[in-house]
């Protein structure tokens, strides 16, 4: 792509850092939470980039097995998810997510664009994906400033449900996760909102399923405990509603 066409994306590029880096600069001294808040920010709006790409061209600028264990991670470390963190990161400012600068913007959607958009953002949501790998349930890491409402049964049922439709790009913790929600009826959410699902929405067959592919790719013995209890719960006239 020419230098035309890249001073064309400029503010698009440069919206990532300013915007990133403006709450971070007043969420606290230290520079660690600083550096965490950046590297959030640049992640969940490439992702936000890619998901309105994706909804004007119908191509995926950044993969949904990336995406979804960003939000994963998001989810499990800080208590919220990344839409609730781009809200967040927008509210009481001037600033503009970076999907709405780009939904002013005249699409080609064609390959050398979608390889272009690409290169620069794809990087973001890798990085951030190793940074949050490696700090897992760190008390040291940034959590959500705000409060959240109440996570109801219907919550957890909606959430869990809508996770199974694309389970196969899901990080393999939360494929775990899923399994256990419908054999155990409980669905952790992110790391404070946790529910019981609805028991009517209860699925051993599904869970036997996600168990069994999380052996395959895992060869986890503890796996094979989790797929027998399943297996002894199963009725073949459970349906999920």
């Amino acid at each position: 792509m020419n230098i035309n066409v890249t001073r064309k994306w400029a503010i698009v590029i440069t919206i990532l850092v300013v915007f990133a880096s403006a709450k971070a600069s007043s969420y606290g001294s230290s520079q660690n939470y600083q550096s965490q808040l950046t590297q959030l920010g640049l992640g969940i709006q490439a992702i936000d980039i890619s998901n309105f790409y994706e909804y004007r061209c119908d191509k995926k600028v950044v993969p949904a097995s990336q995406a979804n264990e960003m939000d994963y991670l998001v989810r499990q470390l800080t208590g919220a998810n990344n839409q609730e963190w781009l809200a967040y990161l927008v509210e009481d400012s001037n600033a503009q997510t970076a999907s709405k600068v780009l939904a002013k913007k005249v699409l080609v959607c064609d390959q050398n664009e979608l390889e272009f958009f690409q290169s620069l953002f794809v990087n973001n949501v890798t990085d951030a994906i190793h940074t949050f790998r490696q700090m897992k349930l760190n008390d040291q890491f940034l959590q959500f400033p705000e409060d959240q409402p109440p996570f109801t049964m219907d919550d957890a049922t909606r959430f869990a449900k809508d996770k199974l439709r694309d389970w196969h790009s899901l990080p393999q913790d939360e494929i775990r996760d899923l399994a256990y929600a419908f054999s155990l009826a409980s669905y952790s959410y992110d790391r404070y909102r946790s529910s019981p699902i609805n028991p009517k929405s209860m699925d051993s067959k599904i869970s036997i399923e996600l168990f069994e592919y999380l052996y395959q790719q895992t060869k986890e013995p503890s796996l094979l405990y989790d797929i027998a209890y399943a297996k002894l719960s199963y009725e073949p006239n459970e349906t999920t509603n």
